[in-house]
């Protein structure tokens, strides 16, 4: 009875199984209530819930229709500059020039952690402690955080641990 409901009014049989499902999740929630009631009663419940769920479905259809003819609507902005990528250009050459002061193993755990590991991965992919990777990408910050304020400061520019107090990134 409630799949023939949602069927009537929605023609996608994968949208028919989760309404489906979510009149019965619930019906389910709400068993004590609806035990209380007869069967008529509860078919009842059981029609006009899947007949709400079939509305707000369609108000949610109509609503991602609406919001993609807008966004179609916009102008493509083909580049868009962005802070970050104005402070990157401008010290990008000074991070290149830092990161080549390093030695191989600080560049490889900073950059194993630039793309997202943490110490215990780190550790593992380089086949040591957890306690050792954390401890090595401890000092090649350091390190890597010297070179770049050594050579901004001989450009007379300011860096970025000193742009935050003193605080390293």
């Amino acid at each position: 009875m409630v799949r023939a409901v949602l069927s009537r009014s929605e023609g996608n049989s994968w949208d028919v199984e989760e309404m489906c499902a979510d009149v019965f999740v619930l019906a389910y929630e709400r068993f004590d209530e609806l035990s209380e009631l007869d069967v008529v009663q509860q078919r009842v419940w059981l029609a006009r819930t899947a007949g709400f769920l079939v509305a707000n479905h369609g108000r949610r259809a109509a609503t991602r229709r609406r919001t993609a003819d807008r966004l179609r609507a916009l102008p493509v902005v083909d580049e868009v500059v962005s802070a970050e990528d104005a402070v990157v250009s401008h010290g990008e050459e000074a991070v290149g020039m830092a990161l080549s002061k390093l030695n191989a193993a600080q560049r490889q755990v900073l950059v194993l952690r630039a793309i997202g590991h943490d110490g215990p991965s780190i550790g593992r992919l380089l086949g040591i402690t957890a306690g050792t990777a954390r401890k090595r990408l401890m000092v090649a910050r350091a390190a890597f955080m010297a070179a770049y304020a050594q050579l901004n400061a001989a450009d007379g520019t300011e860096t970025t641990s000193e742009s935050h107090e003193g605080r390293v990134l």
